[in-house]
């Protein structure tokens, strides 16, 4: 059972929906569309939503974007990760305090 959640803010409002709520958002179609990737969790049976979750407007394939994957002990490169995170709309601060920031140490 997964819950694909509505924004929070109203449709007149000139605000951005949480990154939060984007996320969760991001990763149910992400589940739907990709079921048999092991790596999202098992295939979603159920989805709890609200009919103004439905009617929210959604990027086309957004479900195709990539996700940032980075493993223990595997190589990265640095610049292209901190680049991939631009393109995701991610903030670079100097000190991360939400969800949808980074910060770059050392290199």
């Amino acid at each position: 059972v997964a819950l694909f959640p509505s924004w929070e803010t109203l449709p007149h409002e000139r605000l951005s929906p949480g990154v939060d709520t984007v996320g969760a958002r991001m990763m149910l179609l992400r589940r739907l569309a990709y079921p048999d990737d092991a790596r999202l969790g098992a295939p979603l049976r159920i989805v709890v939503t609200t009919a103004r979750s439905l009617l929210q407007p959604m990027a086309p394939d957004l479900a195709k974007v990539d996700p940032v994957t980075l493993t223990v002990g595997a190589d990265a490169e640095f610049d292209a990760i901190v680049a991939r995170l631009v393109d995701l709309a991610y903030s670079r601060v100097d000190m991360v305090g939400k969800r949808g920031e980074f910060a770059v140490r050392g290199g």
